[in-house]
């Protein structure tokens, strides 16, 4: 599916591939794409309310385990519509990865066709939803099965009717951030803990870097983040990203194990880092793989150091734009001295050929000896 990135639809365009589609209803820039497309294109101006904007700037810019991978379904929601002779439809808050179970129904919510056992993409290739992509099969009938984890039927009831909660403060234009989420969690620690940070994460189970990170950093909550910290304090997580002031008693509020989906981030030690920052300031290294000389990417610079990628890039943001321009150039450079050494190859082959009073063919080059195998190969730009 092609997108519009800009207003004029002519000027350029950018490409959603299946595996993404379901970041269309997320509220990442496919999300904010796919909504002012179809508001164009469509002559409408509520594009926006069928996807999750609203959390821009509450949650976390890269959205990291908010959408489910592959679209769940409720069975009976798809038989009401076929009653009621309306299209098949999958409400919004079903789509959140915390949300297991219909809140109408209450039925765990179907991911995997019965028939064929594959998972159905949000794009499908037929204007349909409630049949099977892959097989055909009817998707409305197929039983759930029992809930996949420990948790109860009333909890996965809450983390789906929080979704919904959400959504219908989105509807109403609340403007929903991570500085107000920050503010509550702090007003929070201040008025039961003196301000303290570790007494707060031990009442509530939650990992100790948590609060520090949004109270003191100005860190932004992931989704699942957000909805477990609000099921520990028994208030909707629309409340805690809002201006309104929490109103919560401790007496009521719960102590859980740490959120599976979101294991706290360790911060690298610091000679690790410091070792980091002086590769990445050194002169880009030259590796050789086989005949071939190549420039060590980014990638095999954090392998060789143990680390991740995105680690290197949130610690070292100017070292690392400075470091892939330097790849990029000494690649260029490589490249044109490879160009160069293939036209003197075939000038030395060709001057070969005509001292020996033959004609100039691509057999004869090659009998010279003096070329390499690829050197009379045509390049093709893609």
């Amino acid at each position: 599916m092609l997108i519009p990135a800009k207003k004029d639809l002519r000027t350029r365009w950018q490409r959603v591939r299946f595996g993404e589609s379901h970041l269309i209803n997320g509220y990442t820039d496919i999300a904010s794409a796919v909504a002012a497309s179809v508001d164009t294109c469509a002559g409408i101006n509520f594009a926006r309310e069928m996807t999750f904007l609203g959390l821009k700037d509450l949650c976390d810019p890269i959205g990291k385990h908010f959408m489910h991978l592959t679209r769940p379904w409720c069975g009976a929601c798809y038989l009401e519509a076929r009653s009621h002779g309306i299209p098949a439809w999958d409400p919004l808050y079903s789509y959140v990865r915390t949300s297991k179970v219909c809140v109408w129904h209450k039925a765990p919510f179907l991911f995997m066709c019965a028939k064929c056992n594959r998972g159905q993409r949000f794009l499908p290739k037929f204007p349909f939803l409630d049949h099977c992509e892959h097989c055909g099969a009817d998707l409305a009938i197929q039983a759930a099965q029992d809930h996949p984890d420990g948790q109860s039927l009333d909890e996965h009831l809450w983390f789906a009717q929080a979704a919904l909660d959400t959504i219908w403060h989105m509807s109403r234009g609340e403007a929903l951030t991570a500085e107000h989420f920050g503010n509550n969690v702090l007003a929070l620690m201040n008025r039961h803990f003196k301000g303290k940070e570790r007494p707060f994460a031990v009442r509530l189970g939650i990992a100790g870097s948590g609060p520090k990170n949004w109270t003191k950093r100005g860190s932004a909550p992931t989704w699942a983040s957000l909805v477990d910290l609000a099921h520990r304090l028994e208030i909707p997580p629309a409340q805690l990203g809002s201006a309104e002031a929490t109103l919560t008693d401790p007496q009521y509020w719960r102590h859980r194990p740490a959120a599976a989906l979101d294991q706290p981030h360790l911060r690298p030690a610091k000679a690790l880092l410091r070792q980091v920052r002086a590769e990445l300031r050194k002169e880009p290294v030259i590796i050789q793989n086989g005949r071939l000389f190549t420039v060590e990417s980014l990638n095999a610079l954090a392998r060789r150091l143990n680390i991740k990628v995105a680690l290197v890039k949130r610690h070292f943001p100017e070292e690392t734009q400075k470091s892939i321009a330097d790849r990029r150039h000494l690649r260029t450079l490589l490249r044109m001295e490879g160009i160069r050494e293939r036209d003197e190859r075939l000038h030395a082959a060709a001057a070969a050929v005509k001292q020996h009073g033959l004609p100039l063919t691509e057999r004869n080059l090659k009998r010279t000896g003096l070329l390499k195998v690829s050197d009379l190969v045509q390049k093709h730009k893609s």
